[in-house]
């Protein structure tokens, strides 16, 4: 503890990594909100597929060009780091699992902020949030972002490792063969166990490309639910969402 580094470069193909062209959205001028100007900041996508981008170039016919190149790409970074210590980890934690029973996530990190959020939680006698607290930062419609397939992945192979076991440690709790999933927003991918033993896997998004393309899901549904907040199936179909 107490040791110091200086001057530690991160190259932009280790960290943000370089600028790209493809990274140049192009939308139709009917798809543009109004009151965009060059250089402003806005936000497409929500959850997980939300990203910031910025208004590259607006045409004379009124179509935009949006850059969702991250804001550090293309830069070299420069850090000053100092080790100031470790921290204990307490792995292993119990949950609700399949079908109202306990099981055991061996890999979670039980002493986690995040593990902890709901420990000891007084929660207020009345519901203390209006509808202008669930405004979203950027209004205009998720169709402007989804309205061509990413065949890409929103995040690293270290993540869909993680919540691949996860996922492998939950479902091996229902009988194999023999239980259903419904993976929502979902895409070309759904991270789930290579070996999922599932009778039933359906999905649902807005990219129909996306979905045609998910190698695990039996069954796609395209469907914009910031429009229709129903899902297309009926109460108790699946024992995991």
């Amino acid at each position: 503890a107490g040791e110091k580094k200086t001057n530690v470069v991160v190259k932009p193909e280790q960290g943000y990594g370089e600028r790209r062209d493809d990274m140049l959205l192009n939308f139709p001028a009917e798809k543009a909100p109004a009151g965009l100007r060059e250089g402003m900041k806005v936000n497409i996508g929500n959850g997980a597929k939300r990203m910031q981008s910025v208004v590259y170039k607006i045409n004379h016919d009124g179509s935009i060009v949006l850059d969702v190149n991250p804001p550090l790409a293309g830069n070299t970074l420069i850090f000053d780091i100092e080790f100031v210590g470790f921290r204990e980890v307490d792995r292993g934690m119990s949950i609700m699992g399949w079908g109202g029973q306990p099981v055991t996530v061996p890999f979670a990190i039980a002493s986690s902020p995040v593990s902890q959020a709901l420990q000891d939680r007084k929660w207020p006698a009345e519901w203390p949030y209006s509808k202008f607290d669930f405004r979203r930062q950027d209004e205009t419609d998720d169709a402007l972002f989804y309205g061509s397939p990413r065949l890409v992945s929103h995040i690293d192979d270290g993540a869909i490792g993680a919540i691949r076991k996860f996922y492998e440690v939950h479902f091996s709790q229902a009988p194999q063969d023999d239980y259903a999933v419904l993976d929502i927003c979902s895409s070309w991918i759904s991270h789930y166990p290579e070996n999922l033993r599932a009778k039933r896997v359906a999905i649902t998004g807005m990219v129909e490309e996306e979905l045609a393309a998910n190698k695990q899901a039996s069954e796609y549904h395209v469907k914009d639910l910031n429009t229709d907040p129903k899902l297309p199936f009926g109460d108790g179909e699946f024992d995991f969402v």
